[in-house]
């Protein structure tokens, strides 16, 4: 389920070709996390971006019977600069909970290359675990969401491919093949998991579906939805409120 609420905060997804980020008040999304049909949690970030620089928070809360039988938690910031549409982050710090397991990653991106200066999980890297000085090209996982989930004009929809690293995994979010509807946009994609996962994770799985279902606003820009893809644990799906 770690796993998972980390796909989440990722999709939970992260710029290359990005929309263009306007400055704007600040934005608050709101989604219920749905695992099989059933309410499991609740996903909210609340991010703006002005002057040339974003700031975003998020929180992922179970519900219900979930939090009941096996209670899960995240919360994270992010901040950092917007230079040619894209999100450079320059600080991301997160902690998670999954029942009695914790984790927690603080990244700060000293002259534009990330460096960890904390990282605390029970879960093991595999043995490619790219060096961070080396991913400079990636997203946190908390802008990658912030960056996803936010509203677009019907041009940027779709046009969306990203690296994300969380401090020892290195993934892949990409949207391509786009149907537009009566009452908006569907975009299908994929996550891919790439460096920094054992042998066993690729085995389990390693490309998951996704699909991103937009509707139009009344200020004419395209707004998510709802987000589907395909987990570990069958349907997961992000429903906005």
């Amino acid at each position: 389920m770690m796993r998972q609420m980390r796909f989440m905060v990722i999709v939970v997804l992260v710029v290359c070709g990005l929309a263009r980020l306007a400055h704007a008040a600040p934005e608050e999304m709101a989604f219920q996390i749905k695992l099989r049909g059933i309410t499991a949690g609740t996903l909210v970030l609340t991010g703006a971006v002005e002057g040339g620089r974003y700031q975003v928070s998020g929180q992922i809360e179970s519900t219900g019977l979930v939090r009941i039988l096996r209670a899960f938690g995240y919360s994270g910031m992010a901040q950092g600069q917007v230079r040619t549409g894209r999100l450079v982050p320059e600080r991301y710090e997160g902690r998670g909970y999954v029942g009695q397991r914790k984790g927690e990653v603080l990244i700060d991106y000293p002259g534009g290359v990330p460096r960890v200066l904390r990282y605390v999980s029970s879960r093991l890297a595999g043995p490619d675990s790219p060096d961070p000085a080396s991913q400079t090209d990636a997203m946190d996982q908390l802008s990658a969401g912030f960056a996803l989930l936010r509203d677009v004009s019907a041009e940027e929809a779709c046009r969306f491919d990203a690296a994300v690293f969380d401090g020892r995994r290195r993934s892949s979010l990409r949207l391509a093949k786009r149907a537009d509807t009566e009452g908006g946009v569907i975009c299908r994609g994929e996550y891919q998991r790439q460096l920094g996962y054992t042998e066993e994770e690729l085995a389990q799985k390693a490309r998951f579906p996704l699909e991103v279902v937009y509707a139009p606003t009344e200020a004419g820009t395209l707004r998510v939805a709802e987000v589907r893809f395909s987990s570990l644990y069958g349907p997961l799906v992000l429903d906005r409120r």
